[in-house]
């Protein structure tokens, strides 16, 4: 499954936060005990959401928890991955963002 929708205005951080948050919430709509593994190329999302990081900033941290509330703490496991190997993802970015109207 794939899925992708613009947010306006963000910063990257929070463009990944929202990112993770939308994927979690489709694993959960097709399946809420689902046992997950993310895959990201962000380092911070994957270090904070893993525990490993603090999460200082507040905005991230109200979007962490959202994510964290999406599905069972115990059913998601994180892996960060070269960006090199995400590329699908930044393909389907780019395509909404050409599809967007200004």
């Amino acid at each position: 499954m794939e899925c992708a929708e613009l947010i306006g205005i963000a910063s990257n951080n929070v463009a990944e936060y929202s990112g993770l948050v939308a994927g979690l919430e489709a694993v959960r709509a097709l399946d809420p005990e689902a046992t997950v593994l993310v895959k990201m190329d962000s380092k911070l999302v994957v270090e904070q959401m893993s525990g490993r990081w603090k999460i200082k900033h507040p905005d991230m941290r109200t979007l962490a928890m959202k994510a964290r509330d999406v599905l069972p703490y115990e059913n998601v496991e994180y892996q960060w991955i070269p960006r090199a190997e995400n590329s699908r993802a930044d393909a389907l970015l780019n395509m909404v963002l050409d599809s967007r109207t200004i």
